[in-house]
């Protein structure tokens, strides 16, 4: 992943399924992980698998990430209750 500082300006794209979800102007962040978590926070909605482009216009480099929202290891573990009626 490619450096971000605190004063840069990123841009985020997301989309799912070919459509675009979301487009977010992010700064003050200085991590990828700062970064997917703002993400995350403001777009709690989402579930599945997302494009993620980011954009850091200060540094002049674009990234593109897959990422898989709305679901944990703990989600798979919790029973579900099945009915036929």
């Amino acid at each position: 992943m490619k450096h971000i500082n605190s004063s840069d300006v990123i841009i985020a794209s997301l989309t799912q399924y070919g459509r675009n979800v979301a487009n977010l102007r992010i700064s003050g962040l200085s991590d990828l992980g700062q970064v997917i978590e703002y993400i995350k926070k403001a777009l709690h909605g989402i579930i599945g698998m997302t494009s993620l482009r980011l954009r850091n216009g200060s540094q002049g480099w674009v990234e593109e990430l897959h990422l898989m929202f709305g679901t944990s290891p703990a989600d798979s573990r919790r029973p579900q209750q099945l009915s036929l009626f």
